[in-house]
């Protein structure tokens, strides 16, 4: 706590080192329209960066696909994607949906050896 108390006011710790910027952008920042633009810029540049990324929802009817349809369309983008098999994709072909009477019948086998 008394560490935080240091850094207010007049004991405020301050860096020796200099802060460079090239000519050019320190002329170019010089006035409020040019550093918003420059903010803005920066901004789109970080949001373009991580555009790729995006969420869709599984469970979504409105396109009325079947679990059947679901389930070629996931094989069909691992067989794309994987060329072998590592750890991660033997636990993501675990959780891929399956259908009921896969389920079943898996149960089936269970029982009988039992």
């Amino acid at each position: 706590m008394d560490g935080e108390e240091e850094n207010v006011g007049p004991f405020r710790r301050t860096s020796a080192r200099t802060r460079r910027m090239a000519t050019q952008m320190a002329s170019a920042l010089a006035s409020s329209d040019n550093r918003a633009q420059a903010a803005l810029a920066r901004l789109e540049a970080l949001e373009s960066d991580n555009a790729g990324v995006e969420v869709v929802d599984l469970n979504d009817d409105e396109y009325g696909s079947t679990d059947e349809e679901d389930l070629v369309l996931m094989q069909k983008k691992q067989s794309k994607n994987m060329k072998r098999k590592t750890r991660q994709g033997k636990a993501m072909e675990k959780r891929a949906a399956r259908s009921f009477m896969d389920v079943l019948h898996d149960v089936s086998r269970i029982l009988v050896v039992v």
